[in-house]
């Protein structure tokens, strides 16, 4: 539900942008093909939700002068820090840097007065920092964690060496920074003919996406590039093919749409669209399927063979500890925590994120003084090789800890337990 109504948002964004219900329809489908969203309906598209909540708020704030809009903008990117850290803390950026630009180059329809706009921001931030001493948060650990090791070390952690072929996952790549790019010249020189409102729209969306590309930077693979891309379809639209399409330009509207079906994969995202929605009544009927064995998944449904792996693991653990005692999961199926209703004996919980000096040395201080039950080495492989480096590339000091403490190896379906 929530990855929907994200995805929802998309269709506001592109009627602030559009000038036609054709360029409507297809600057959505585009964005949805763009993050090949009917290809994997199944994706974490909800946290995407801080930035473009903000690109609407500041699309309606500069077309009617609403305050409204820019409290609301202002809000979502203090609270979407919360939400999701990595696009909450692009959300904050790109709204506060594109309120600075607007209001430098004079492109707000009715300019909120300073001290009203100061008064939104305290009222933002004060929102963000009530929620968490409401849920009991450690702030100054939120705030270690949150703006000095994890940015420090995500890049360490996630990044991968630049692609340096001539292919389409090379285009994905490199097109879209080019192309924001070019609709921040275009805003620029929207306002130099003082076309405000143009303008306007032009820096709100090239400023989002630059900034939002940041979380797919350094990847360099299609599954990461995508989810920095949400408002690359809408922007392609409104900006290049509608106007070329108005302006009678039928051969460059058609280029781009060519351009745009291939980069965006149109045919398999929409071939795939299609097929979702045929299955939909089959896949009610939960046919083939069975219930996950566990309270923590009621009204959830599996293969029958997950659902006899998942519930011989639980057995097995079970069996050689008491309810309560914690278990430690490296597979990257951290689900296992939920559904098992075990904890893990560490903090940080992402085995990727202890590539990190400063984690990994806490985890490894908290794994010594609380040692697991047992540790879950193995379970799909596509899963646990994140970016195609597995847990013992990643830290091969935990992956030394685990062999020379938990030296038995137990299979069970798809998971390898190790045990002591």
């Amino acid at each position: 539900m929530l990855d929907a109504a994200t995805l929802a948002l998309l269709v506001p964004i592109a009627a602030e942008v559009t000038v036609t219900s054709m360029g409507l329809a297809g600057a959505v489908l585009a964005s949805l093909c763009a993050i090949a969203a009917l290809q994997l309906p199944v994706f974490p598209y909800f946290r995407l939700a801080p930035v473009l909540i903000a690109v609407l708020c500041l699309l309606r704030y500069v077309r009617d002068g609403g305050r409204r809009w820019l409290f609301v903008a202002f809000v979502a990117s203090t609270l979407g820090v919360l939400w999701s850290l990595d696009t909450g803390v692009y959300a904050f950026a790109a709204t506060a840097l594109t309120f600075v630009i607007l209001r430098v180059l004079r492109l707000e329809r009715r300019p909120a007065p300073i001290a009203i706009v100061i008064a939104f921001a305290v009222i933002a931030i004060a929102l963000a920092i009530a929620i968490l001493i409401a849920s009991r948060a450690d702030l100054r650990q939120f705030a270690i964690d949150s703006f000095v090791i994890i940015p420090r070390s995500i890049d360490a952690i996630w990044s991968l060496p630049a692609r340096k072929t001539i292919d389409l996952e090379s285009a994905r790549y490199y097109i879209p920074p080019v192309m924001y790019g070019a609709f921040a010249a275009l805003g620029i020189i929207a306002w130099r003919r003082g076309d405000r409102a143009r303008a306007a729209a032009l820096l709100i969306v090239a400023i989002a996406s630059i900034v939002v590309f940041r979380t797919a930077a350094g990847r360099c693979g299609w599954s990461h590039t995508r989810y920095g891309i949400p408002l690359f379809g809408i922007a392609v639209v409104a900006f290049v093919i509608e106007p070329l399409v108005l302006a009678r330009r039928f051969a460059l509207a058609a280029a781009a749409i060519i351009a745009m079906i291939f980069l965006a994969e149109a045919g398999p995202n929409v071939v795939a669209g299609t097929k979702m929605l045929a299955g939909w009544r089959a896949r009610q009927s939960h046919a083939g399927l069975i219930p996950f064995p566990f309270r923590t998944g009621r009204g959830i449904y599996t293969s029958e063979e997950n659902s006899k792996e998942l519930a011989a693991l639980n057995g097995f653990i079970d069996s050689i500890a008491p309810r309560g005692a914690r278990i430690l999961d490296v597979s990257n199926e951290r689900a296992l925590y939920y559904l098992m209703e075990r904890r893990p004996p560490i903090r940080c919980a992402d085995i990727n994120m202890l590539s990190a000096p400063p984690l990994l040395a806490e985890a490894m201080a908290q794994l010594e003084a609380n040692r697991p039950a047992c540790v879950i080495v193995k379970g799909y492989p596509v899963v646990a090789n994140y970016d195609g480096l597995s847990y013992a590339r990643r830290v091969p000091a935990l992956a030394a800890w685990i062999d020379a403490t938990y030296p038995r190896r137990v299979q069970i379906g798809r998971f390898t337990v190790a045990t002591r």
